[in-house]
């Protein structure tokens, strides 16, 4: 189904829609001042641009660059759902499970292949299903519980915190060996193992919980 308010925000805030804005602006204010012309052909000109700036978002929706803008909203729309659900979470998790997106997201870019991409994705629904349970877990150990209570929660909360921090010195030279893959081809195998060995920790996490 069409997502109509983000495909709008995508084409108002495309960098050529603005140039295109600019460009026929500047061009019927150059024609209407150098020529003067009668009103109903000044009339016309400007009935003109209105046309080609409708004419404009219909090229781009058929464009490659907007079908790879679109097919990447979801994705975003969940960073964005997952970077204000951190916002709950304590500040040591909050901080490596951020540094974990970022560097998800440059992998993402720096690598376009589809070869890990479906363990990169696991990667991060589970980081956000672990954010989640983190957050109420979080909410609860600092609002109610017997001392014995607290100290199970603060565990449970280490555990997540540590499993993040895990993932993220993986994901990290995982980045790394990304520059010599094309170099030892056969790492292959031994790279996906690596992105599945992340995912199991934060799924055996997610669990304890």
């Amino acid at each position: 189904m069409t997502r109509r308010p983000e495909v709008i925000k995508i084409v108002l805030t495309y960098p050529f829609t603005l140039l295109a804005v600019l460009l026929v602006a500047v061009l019927e204010w150059g024609f209407i001042s150098w020529f003067r012309p009668p009103f109903p052909i000044g009339a016309g000109m400007i009935g003109l641009g209105v046309l080609l700036l409708l004419v404009w978002p219909v090229l781009l929706l058929r464009s490659q660059a907007f079908r790879q803008r679109y097919q990447r909203l979801p994705y975003e729309l969940d960073v964005k759902a997952l970077e204000e659900l951190l916002k709950s979470c304590s500040k040591p998790f909050r901080k490596s499970s951020l540094e974990c997106l970022a560097l998800l997201e440059n992998v993402r870019q720096e690598f376009q292949s589809q070869t890990f991409q479906s363990e990169l994705d696991r990667i991060f629904h589970n980081l956000f299903e672990l954010s989640r349970n983190h957050s109420q877990l979080y909410a609860r150990y600092q609002q109610f519980g017997t001392d014995r209570q607290q100290q199970t929660m603060q565990h449970l909360l280490q555990q997540q915190v540590s499993s993040v921090q895990n993932s993220l010195t993986s994901l990290k030279t995982f980045s790394g060996n990304l520059t010599l893959l094309e170099a030892h081809p056969e790492d292959h195998e031994r790279m996906g193992s690596d992105l599945k060995a992340i995912n199991q920790e934060l799924q055996n996490v997610i669990q304890e919980v």
